[in-house]
């Protein structure tokens, strides 16, 4: 699918995408290859060497046995004279062996050749003119050989500990009157967003939302709820709303809402009524006046800054060992690590190996590099090089905002990985 992979930054990506765009690509989005791009330079080889013959074939009929009935054989003769079997398999539960005996339409016959192919597999079997042997044939692509490795790699660096904070809660509200959007505010990302509504106490109130599979297959965004510290349970879910009840003791409820991102390739309908952030908040049959804060991604840019502010908020904790913050819609981690001032460090490819709870973004040195997904199946992470910070002081810094899904959100293991 891709040729050459790449990275959703930021919030780019489009409804539940991962953060690389990579798709197990020729070229990877880090600039490396694998298997991938050696298939890849096999066919280009072949097509330099072969192309303007194979335009230029035409299809030829010859009698032929074959003993794999799951392989389909086809053949096109060259203006030289050459000959040019196509071999080729269906079949994906498993590769496919056979033998192929040709009793007339070629030099030499009855000729024969065995073929191996892998599930799903094709080969070309090239005969130049004037040979009547088939050990003396070709096999096409013919596979490069793979790249060779760094002689040796720096180690890997295991992160052991990490600074938490859970996000504190906006101060500045700035109130939506009813049909407003986030968009007429310019709020235009993807990025958490809070919202506060004053219900009565032990009063129902419904949270309008995209709910499941309103795009496609996709969940619907999310939203939890906080008062007084606590989390409220979700009373009720469908399509187009998700139930709290206010405890008795509430003045003020505090949503946070999860966009997990606009629909790749949206209908008409969908372009035209898909809107940004909570449609409406309601009781009974009634609106309630709604009010909004952002500010999540600058608060990451910030934390990840050279020189972050002091927060007596932050704690330090030993990754493996946190169990989060259960009053927390938002979590704040903030990992450290420095790489050397070297050039073999420096030519090496590092990503971030995460395994976490919880949904969010990733900052890396005041820029986000994309969103995590608890889901998976990323969790090796590309760090361009240059955000990267190299020599001794340098210190880089990564920063994740996580909010709790069916438990609290934990930073369970934290590496930088060096990679061809």
């Amino acid at each position: 699918y891709m040729l050459v992979g790449g990275s959703n930054f930021d919030d780019w990506a489009s409804r539940e995408t991962t953060q690389t765009y990579d798709f197990n690509s020729a070229i990877h989005e880090d600039g490396s290859v694998g298997e991938k791009y050696q298939r890849l330079a096999a066919i280009g080889h072949m097509l330099r060497e072969h192309g303007a013959r194979l335009m230029r074939a035409e299809t030829v009929s010859l009698a032929f046995t074959n003993s794999n009935p799951t392989v389909q054989i086809a053949a096109r003769r060259a203006q030289d004279g050459g000959l040019y079997l196509f071999v080729r398999t269906e079949n994906r539960s498993g590769p496919q062996t056979g033998r192929v005996v040709i009793s007339a339409g070629v030099e030499g016959a009855p000729l024969a050749f065995d073929y191996e192919l892998e599930p799903f597999g094709s080969k070309i079997f090239y005969l130049p003119l004037g040979v009547t042997d088939a050990k003396h044939g070709e096999w096409l692509p013919k596979l490069l050989p793979p790249s060779k490795p760094s002689a040796e790699l720096p180690s890997a660096i295991v992160l052991t500990q990490v600074e938490s904070m859970a996000d504190p809660l906006p101060k500045k509200w700035t109130p939506l009157t009813p049909g407003d959007t986030l968009e007429n505010h310019g709020v235009m990302d993807r990025h958490f967003v809070y919202y506060r509504v004053r219900p009565a106490p032990g009063e129902a109130f419904a949270v309008h939302r995209l709910g499941d599979h309103v795009i496609k297959d996709t969940k619907a965004d999310g939203v939890l709820a906080l008062t007084a510290g606590q989390r409220l349970p979700v009373q009720a879910s469908d399509t187009n709303a998700v139930t709290f009840i206010a405890p008795t003791n509430a003045t003020e409820v505090v949503l946070l809402y999860e966009n997990r991102g606009l629909q790749h390739h949206p209908t008409p309908t969908l372009e035209q009524n898909w809107r940004n952030g909570i449609r409406a908040v309601t009781v009974g049959t009634n609106a309630m006046p709604l009010e909004f804060a952002t500010g999540e991604r600058d608060r990451g840019i910030a934390f990840s800054a050279d020189h972050p502010a002091t927060d007596a908020a932050w704690r330090r904790e030993i990754i493996g060992q946190s169990t989060g913050d259960s009053g927390a819609l938002l979590q704040w981690y903030r990992l450290q690590f420095e790489l050397p001032e070297s050039t073999a460090v420096k030519s090496v490819i590092w990503h971030l190996r995460l395994e976490a709870t919880g949904n969010g973004f990733i900052y890396l040195n005041e820029r986000c590099l994309g969103r995590y997904w608890e889901a998976g199946p990323q969790t090796d992470f590309y760090l361009p090089e240059s955000w990267l910070n190299f020599g001794a002081g340098k210190t880089n810094r990564i920063v994740l905002s996580l909010r709790p899904t069916q438990t609290n959100a934990v930073v369970r293991a934290a590496a930088i990985i060096p990679a061809d």
